[in-house]
This record gives structure tokens, sequence and C-alpha cells, in this order.
């Protein structure tokens, strides 16, 4: 009789180690996942606030033209085209996008992409070539650049975040 307890004990216990063992293999699998898809979103966020830098820099440049009356209306335009926002699709269908951003930093994301897409750059450029039309466009442009600062400014800590050790969370760097 003792036997077969300790036989049915011994098999319980297999079962738990094993079941222990599984759990903390699917642990480790998703947190190297969250990993990579956390180091993928920041390559992307780099590249784009480098981007940014660029921006801003052609934003600088059109005032300076403006400023000295050497550059033609259908000359002026706002290039965002080479913003990447490739990594969203397959980052939102493994879930990682939003399970790693939380909703705040989601929302600030979000806005980031929406500011910094092409379609936003052909709204403001036409906006910008009616407000040069009426002695306009410096004002506008410093918002624009205004804008873009504070856009920047808000993806600056998702640059340098880091996973919690046992959660999926981010920890973010120090702003600037």
């Amino acid at each position: 009789m003792t036997t077969i307890f300790a036989n049915a004990f011994w098999l319980f216990l297999g079962i738990v180690a094993g079941a222990f063992v599984q759990h903390f293999l699917n642990f480790l699998t998703t947190r190297r996942q969250a990993s990579n898809a956390l180091r993928v979103m920041q390559v992307e966020i780099t590249y784009n606030l480098d981007e940014v830098d660029a921006f801003l820099r052609h934003v600088e440049w059109l005032k300076g033209r403006i400023a000295a009356g050497q550059i033609e209306e259908d000359k002026i335009f706002l290039p965002m085209h080479k913003f990447d926002y490739s990594t969203i699709g397959p980052l939102s269908n493994s879930g990682h996008f939003h399970m790693l951003l939380g909703a705040d930093n989601l929302r600030k994301y979000l806005e980031f992409l929406y500011f910094f897409q092409s379609e936003n750059a052909s709204f403001l450029t036409q906006r910008l070539r009616l407000e040069h039309g009426v002695n306009n466009s410096m004002a506008y442009l410093d918002w624009i650049a205004e804008e873009a600062q504070s856009h920047y400014s808000k993806m600056r800590p998702l640059k340098d975040a880091k996973l919690t050790r046992f959660t999926k969370a981010l920890v973010l760097g120090q702003e600037p």
C-alpha cells in the first residue's frame, strides 16, 4: 500500500515539476519575444527621431529662404515621406505593440505617427502655401517646428525604454 502511495506521490510530483518547467520555458519565450519586439520598436523610433531632426533642419532652411524672398511658392513643401512605421502592423498583430506601450505611451506614439505622416505633410504643405500667400508663413513654420519638437520630446523616453524584470511592462528612460 505504501508503494502505491509513494508511486502516486512521485507521479504527482513529476507532473507538477513538468508543469512548472513548461510554465517557466513559456515565460522565457514570451519574455524574449517581448524583448525582441521592444528592440525592433526602438530601432524604428530612433530612425524616426533622426528624421524629425532632418525635418526641423528643412523647416529652418525654409524659414531662411522665405525670409530672404528666395523661394517660389511651388517649391515650398514639408517632407515627411521618409518616416517609417512598418513595425506597427506586425507588432499589433502579435499583441506586443499595445501590450508594451500601454495606453499613455500608445497615445503618444500614435500622435507622433499622425503628425509625421505623408497625408499630414500634404495638408500642412497646402496650409503653408496659403499662409505664405498672406505673408504669414514664418509664424506658421514656427508653429510647425513647435509641434514637431513637442512630438519629438514625447518619443525620446520610449527610445531608451526597458522591460521590467518579471512583467512585459516598460520602464522609461529619463526625459532630456
